[in-house]
């Protein structure tokens, strides 16, 4: 009986001693398992802490291309301001040339006192301008004679006319006897009541009118350019009368030398 009742211990003891080893070994388990988890779940946060990095970067980009696309826009603004009167201009700074500030302070006023101040209201008033022979170079701020039909430069040394664009009234133009090597007008030009055109006695190398819906006439004595290469009349659909002839003119004409 004592045999079997230290048996029974012992075994006992073993059982216990089971017991006892084998929760710590799962308690270890759990330990393991939640070591893994907890870096497991650092992860995806460092994952999501680039993502914001890069996010916060592209953001960044964003804000720094939108105020340089809206500089660029306040910029271009102010470049195309440039063609409208500022208060307390003078015709003197609007207009470069003086012999031409003379001749539109005189047409506005009364006066050719190129030092008094420029409105745009008497600036309206000139609808007809002549200026024959008065040393002009420059038509710069000519365009702002908005409602301006008929202009006559004739005499003068100008030689570029790009000036004149935008003058929505313009209907006769006289820029003969001039320095114009080559004259050019198209939509952009922005004419669109030009009706007659005078570049006589000018030394022309070409012409090239295009897209002028009203222009009946073209007065251009091409025997005394002597190095006019290029003459191109295209969609032209009133133009009755070039080079002081009375036929009318096909809708395209280019010729490669005269």
């Amino acid at each position: 009986m004592k045999s079997k009742a230290k048996y029974i211990i012992i075994v006992g003891v073993v059982l216990f001693q089971s017991l006892v080893a084998y929760p710590l070994i799962t308690m270890a388990e759990e330990n393991d398992s939640k070591s893994v988890n907890i870096e497991t779940a650092l992860e995806p946060k460092e994952v999501e802490s680039t993502t914001s990095e890069t996010e916060m970067e592209a953001s960044t980009k964003e804000v720094v291309e939108e105020k340089t696309s809206q500089k660029s826009i306040i910029t271009n603004n102010l470049t195309q301001e440039k063609s409208v009167l500022q208060a307390g201009e003078t015709y003197e700074s609007t207009f470069p040339d003086a012999a031409l500030a003379t001749v539109i302070a005189k047409a506005a006023t009364g006066s050719e006192d190129i030092t008094q101040e420029v409105s745009q209201t008497d600036l309206n008033k000139i609808t007809s301008l002549t200026a024959t022979s008065k040393g002009i170079v420059d038509l710069t701020g000519i365009n702002l004679l908005s409602k301006l039909a008929y202009l006559s430069m004739s005499g003068n040394q100008i030689s570029d006319i790009s000036a004149l664009n935008g003058l929505a009234n313009l209907s006769n133009l006289n820029v003969s006897s001039n320095q114009i090597t080559s004259f050019n007008l198209n939509a952009n030009s922005n004419l669109p009541m030009l009706n007659t055109v005078d570049i006589r006695s000018n030394d022309l190398n070409n012409i090239n009118v295009q897209d002028q819906s009203k222009l009946r006439t073209i007065k251009c004595d091409t025997g005394s350019s002597s190095e006019l290469t290029e003459v191109m009349l295209k969609n032209l659909p009133t133009l009755i009368a070039a080079s002081n002839s009375s036929n009318p003119v096909a809708d395209d004409i280019a010729f490669s030398s005269t």
